[in-house]
């Protein structure tokens, strides 16, 4: 089951005021003011020595269309009609920023603030169909940086694929379905790595952060320059599954790092499981961590048959040869040493032939399931 896009992706429709803002992170104008700045959207742990000043930020602002004055920002997601997303961190908002509907993510800024105005316009200038625009981004002393994003009518691929109130029910019900989001993933990372002006990989690649659009089910990545422009306090909190070993063992993030994050949601797309579970065993006495990685591994390199492996509610149909060819290329991309993963062009260009297979598949069986399922609940 997914929730609806109203549902999905907000947790907190009624309307607050400012100072319900403030204790969110955000504080009213006269705060802002009367202390110089120094508290203004100030995240609790931050400790950078990259704050900003005042002056820095009006600087920055001049005449550029990619950057919004705080003010706004502030006003925006005061609106009674602004709403918390649920599918994000708590400082995380939708709401109307200039006539478009938006989704604001607050974070901590990264790097040197006099450079800020030029790699958010490089990540704004970004076009592609399968990736979640970056309209802009304000900042606010000391180091608040607010990232605005254009909003997406739908769920993410994590709710569609596993939600708690209806385990049953997935609105990605079909094959073709699943395999034309896992095109759509790849075309959009081919994109980011390879075509980008601003930073050439995504670092945050995972299902929460893949929205499936509530009209035909398409995906489009979200979070797109976020690790870039952005500190997180933990490295990927929350997703340790999707991390490759050698990100794990302290080498930076790299495109070959996301391409195994990519293999891990390919997995996630055919068996509908999480990355990593935790399963209660009587005979140890104790869990045992279950990866998606390793028993997928093990079907392709002991030929094993994968059939009960497959998501149940894909109905059983789905064309044996593409699946396992689609099972091998995500395991390929989740190879532990970076340099035998394949890089997105050819894992893009592998999946575009396994989709045009897919929809040869469902011609011929004549089960070609249209999109056109609600993503609200049964």
């Amino acid at each position: 089951m997914c929730k609806k896009k109203s549902d999905a992706l907000a947790a907190d429709p009624k309307p607050r005021s400012r100072s319900s803002m403030a204790s969110s992170g955000f504080q009213s104008s006269s705060d802002f003011t009367s202390n110089g700045g120094r508290d203004a959207a100030k995240p609790s742990s931050s400790t950078s020595s990259d704050h900003l000043s005042i002056t820095s930020i009006r600087e920055i602002m001049a005449e550029s269309p990619n950057l919004y004055d705080f003010s706004e920002i502030l006003t925006a997601a005061s609106s009674e009609h602004a709403k918390r997303l649920s599918s994000s961190s708590s400082s995380s908002w939708r709401c109307t920023i200039r006539g478009k509907e938006a989704a604001v993510l607050r974070r901590t800024f990264h790097g040197d603030p006099s450079q800020l105005r030029r790699r958010a316009a490089a990540a704004a200038a970004a076009r592609h169909k399968n990736v979640v625009r970056l309209l802009g981004a304000a900042a606010a002393p000391p180091d608040a940086l607010f990232l605005v994003y254009e909003f997406i009518h739908g769920a993410s691929l994590r709710d569609c694929l596993r939600n708690p109130r209806n385990p049953e029910f997935t609105p990605i019900a079909s094959w073709l379905q699943r395999i034309q989001i896992a095109s759509d993933v790849a075309q959009g990372l081919q994109y980011i790595h390879h075509f980008s002006a601003a930073a050439p990989i995504h670092d945050r690649i995972k299902s929460s952060a893949i929205m499936i659009t509530d009209r035909d089910h398409r995906a489009k990545i979200c979070y797109f320059a976020a690790a870039d422009l952005a500190r997180e306090e933990e490295k990927f909190q929350g997703a340790r599954g999707y991390i490759a070993p050698e990100v794990r063992e302290g080498e930076p993030a790299s495109q070959k790092s996301d391409v195994y994050a990519f293999g891990v949601v390919l997995l996630e797309l055919i068996s509908g499981e999480e990355p990593i579970k935790y399963t209660y065993k009587a005979e140890i006495g104790g869990y045992e961590i279950v990866s998606l990685v390793e028993s997928a591994k093990i079907l392709i390199e002991e030929d094993r048959s994968f059939r009960s492996w497959v998501d149940r509610r894909l109905r059983d149909s789905f064309p044996e040869k593409v699946a396992r060819k689609t099972i091998a290329l995500a395991v390929d991309c989740a190879q532990p040493a970076a340099d035998r993963r394949p890089d997105m062009v050819r894992a893009a260009a592998n999946l575009s032939a396994l989709l045009a297979q897919s929809k040869a598949w469902a011609d011929l069986i004549g089960n070609r399931n249209e999109s056109s399922q609600s993503l609200a609940p049964r």
